[in-house]
């Protein structure tokens, strides 16, 4: 899954960072994998984690970063937001909502080989 997670999060960085319309660069990098349909999760999601912890998401360069980490934590279960993370209930719980939409459409868009090896 971090590999499907740091291609998008460094393709909607990338971007974010050019001004340039994320949902559409994420619609093509994702296409390739056949998850072009979570393209407006990803904007999501990032968006949101960015609200969260206050900052712009930082991405890795070889090795995926600690945000992109922390992604893919919050979406296998084995993180949380860390304790340092001060949000409103609203940010977290949106955040919370989004996690687990995002887990749903990975299961239902991505190819069970794709999926279990994303």
């Amino acid at each position: 899954m971090i590999d499907l997670l740091t291609t998008a999060t460094r393709c909607w960085r990338l971007a974010r960072d050019q001004h340039a319309p994320t949902q559409q660069r994420l619609h093509a990098v994702l296409a390739t994998r056949h998850g072009e349909m979570l393209a407006p999760v990803f904007d999501s999601i990032i968006r949101l984690l960015e609200a969260v912890l206050g900052r712009p998401i930082a991405v890795g360069d070889l090795a995926p970063s600690e945000d992109e980490r922390l992604l893919a934590g919050l979406l296998d279960g084995s993180r949380t937001c860390d304790a340092n993370v001060h949000c409103s209930a609203g940010l977290a719980a949106a955040l919370d909502g989004a996690v687990k939409s995002m887990r749903i459409m990975m299961a239902m868009s991505l190819p069970l080989s794709a999926a279990a090896s994303a």
